[in-house]
């Protein structure tokens, strides 16, 4: 079977999309997890995140952490030192019993209870 060079196109694009949403959406991820641990800011989630080889500028980090707050999934404040000011974030309380409790049936810890 020929494919045409614009389906093929289209077809790489489409996967690449596909990635990029799931890359993003595991960053997300990572970064709520280090949130129920304890606060987080940027720079100090980009460190992280490059330690476990995701590569995210500033300019992709921060909207992703002012998304999730305006999602109601992280809170902020902004702590000074000196003249530095920080914006730290932490798990919104009402979201931190939900992220903390594993829903009953939904887990699979080594294999067990799988539903597919």
């Amino acid at each position: 079977m020929v494919r045409s060079p614009v389906l093929k196109s289209k077809l790489v694009r489409d996967n690449k999309a596909e990635d990029r949403d799931l890359y993003s959406g595991l960053i997300r991820l990572h970064v709520l997890h280090h949130a129920v641990e304890g606060p987080i800011f940027g720079l100090g989630m980009m460190e992280e995140l490059a330690r476990h080889d995701y590569r995210i500028s500033p300019g992709s980090l921060y909207p992703l952490l002012q998304g999730l707050e305006k999602k109601g999934y992280l809170r902020s404040t902004e702590d000074r030192n000196g003249k530095s000011l920080r914006r730290v974030y932490v798990l919104a309380s009402d979201r931190t019993q939900t992220a903390r409790q594993p829903n009953s049936g939904t887990s699979c810890p080594r294999g067990r209870n799988r539903r597919f």
